[in-house]
């Protein structure tokens, strides 16, 4: 139980942090090919988890990862459902003016990130933070697959 719970609560506080990342990224900079990245992110959503089990699989094995919590938390970090919600989220959430008012007084992006846009969503924060413990938790498939040891099981 205890090593579902730190592989739940690493994974939702890194998904947290990378998805409203990326989300804010694509929700309010402007960058060459964003829309086709974003389109590319939506598309992965689309394909089935079961399908890339063996590639990482062979990923995870050629780092040496088998038998350790991190072959669990660190492939699940980000997660197109995370970018998607805090895109989304973001492009609602945030008024332009206000993130043109803070780089007018010299606010680099990441202190616009942090200062203002984090804590305008948290509403979306609880929500992907609830549904991605969730999803960790109840995930089966990826941690019998590269956990082989009685020690490092998960529930």
């Amino acid at each position: 139980m205890w090593n579902s719970f730190i592989v739940a609560s690493l994974t939702t506080l890194g998904v947290l942090f990378f998805s409203s990342l990326a989300g804010f990224a694509f929700a309010k900079l402007q960058f060459k090919g964003r829309e086709k990245l974003f389109a590319v992110i939506l598309i992965t959503m689309m394909i089935p988890p079961q399908l890339g089990l063996i590639p990482q699989y062979f990923i995870i094995t050629k780092l040496g990862w088998l038998n350790d919590l991190k072959a669990i938390i660190v492939p699940g970090l980000v997660n197109a459902f995370g970018i998607f919600w805090m895109r989304q989220y973001i492009k609602d959430a945030i008024p332009d003016e206000l993130i043109e008012a803070a780089k007018i007084d010299g606010c680099s992006i990441f202190r616009v990130y942090w200062n203002i846009v984090v804590p305008s969503i948290l509403p979306a924060f609880a929500t992907l933070g609830i549904l991605t413990f969730m999803f960790v938790w109840n995930d089966f498939l990826w941690p019998l697959t590269v956990l082989r040891d009685e020690s490092s099981y998960t529930i």
